[in-house]
């Protein structure tokens, strides 16, 4: 029996719920101050002009080198909200490089800078960039104020969201679970900045297969939005879409398609026919899809979302990579190997790119071609994958069972296929003592099971 492929179904971190932080400018005037307007309203296309214009005007009057810093940081924030990057990573450079040159090393608007740029490293999977920049913008924040202070449960957040894209749960765990316990200290029940740390937390638990304790979290973040925002709100509706994708993978497939198609109908009337967010959302859609066994319905709906992620992120972002490998996984389990190899190729490049070489989002895409290279009969190609993937997963103290079981099964598939029983044999014990393991934990609540 072929071996069997789970979907990549944990969603990514977007930067729509945690916002960038804008700079004072001062004094305030006319253009500066509708710049901020058009921004707050969505009018993005006016706010860049806007910016722009401040940004020529403090020049050709040889203004305050801050203010400009502060505007081109501000200009960078309006790039990130059209998705960008590009365009973001030059101004937040910019402005780095202007306020560092202006400023004490410790100064909590300087932070604030290095903070965004990390930001906008990290969403083009430029991670130890982004990291070097996180950790200095935490480390002036804690010299300056106090434990509990907003300002380092930004940081806090920033680094969470760094270290759950490297599949570094545990880290990106603390940091958040540092980050929610000042915001409930110093925020009320209702406040937006505590629904964005909550929605971080449960899809940190949702890594981790926590999925109860991912459920309850994204439905208190929805319903703090709903009530601050509106049932229309982006915020609301990239809720939705996560909470969708928790439900789908636990099998609840009738509530996943409600809440996923009021997500379609929010990001639809709020971004139009293209977004990172919409992408997102159509991602989840084609995995409920699969998980229903509906492979045509999946295709197409991921077919687009990849169309899509390409054009609003780019085509080597770490969320093009998932999409690729989802598609591969849809043409896969219906036998179209030939059609997934180049998916799963492109989908393992982008991925040995951006992440480390022992990261285990890396060891399952290297697991996925080598399924792929077995149904082929290209066994020598395959085998090499599959050792370095089981070198990858087995080595962390809390493995990712689910993906640690599938590469040994997958492995001794392998060796049974090439005629190596013998060696087959105690590779499927090894997966079944894992198995084991991992129904103890699902058995005391620690996971839940998320076994193919």
């Amino acid at each position: 029996m072929k071996p069997t492929l789970r979907l990549c179904t944990i969603a990514i971190v977007t930067t729509l719920g945690s916002s960038f932080g804008f700079a004072q400018v001062s004094p305030q005037n006319e253009i500066i101050g509708a710049a901020r307007q058009a921004y707050s309203q969505g009018h993005y296309k006016d706010a860049e002009r806007l910016y722009l214009t401040a940004i020529y005007e403090t020049n050709k009057s040889a203004g305050d080198t801050s203010n400009v810093a502060a505007l081109l940081n501000n200009l960078g924030v309006v790039y990130a909200a059209e998705d960008r990057w590009v365009d973001a990573m030059s101004a937040f450079r910019q402005a780095l490089a202007l306020r560092e040159g202006t400023s004490a090393a410790s100064d909590l608007e300087l932070a604030m800078y290095l903070d965004n740029l990390g930001r906008a490293y990290r969403s083009q999977s430029k991670y130890a960039d982004a990291e070097r920049l996180l950790q200095r913008a935490l480390a002036i924040r804690e010299q300056i104020v106090e434990p509990d202070n907003s300002a380092i449960a930004t940081s806090l957040e920033s680094l969470a969201s760094l270290y759950s894209d490297e599949a570094k749960y545990a880290e990106a765990q603390t940091y958040c679970q540092r980050a929610l316990a000042i915001r409930e200290k110093q925020l009320k029940a209702n406040d937006l900045d505590l629904a964005t740390t909550l929605s971080l937390l449960a899809m940190i638990y949702r890594h981790q297969g926590q999925y109860a304790n991912c459920t309850r979290l994204y439905q208190r973040a929805l319903s703090i939005r709903e009530k601050a925002l509106g049932q229309e709100h982006p915020q609301v509706g990239l809720t939705l879409a996560h909470l969708a994708g928790v439900y789908a993978t636990e099998g609840k497939f009738k509530q996943a398609k409600t809440v996923l198609q009021r997500a379609l109908t929010i990001f639809n009337n709020s971004f139009g026919p293209e977004s990172s967010e919409l992408a997102f959302a159509l991602n989840e859609m084609g995995v409920l899809y699969f998980n229903q066994r509906r492979y045509a319905d999946a295709e197409q709906l991921l077919q687009h979302a990849l169309s899509m992620a390409e054009k609003t992120l780019g085509p080597k972002h770490l969320y093009v990579a998932q999409t690729l490998g989802n598609l591969g996984a849809v043409y896969y389990n219906q036998g179209k190997y030939v059609q997934s190899q180049p998916l799963f190729e492109r989908s393992l490049a982008i991925v040995e790119t951006a992440l480390k070489p022992d990261n285990p989002r890396f060891a399952e895409s290297l697991n996925h071609l080598a399924s792929v290279y077995e149904q082929l009969g290209s066994y020598a190609a395959a085998e090499p994958l599959c050792e370095r993937s089981l070198a990858i997963l087995e080595k962390p103290s809390a493995p990712d069972y689910p993906s640690l079981i599938q590469a040994l099964h997958n492995y001794a598939f392998l060796l049974s296929k090439t005629g190596r029983k013998a060696e087959a044999e105690p590779i499927a014990t090894r997966a079944m003592v894992y198995e084991a393991k991992y129904k103890q934990m699902i058995h005391e609540g620690r996971v839940d099971s998320r076994l193919p």
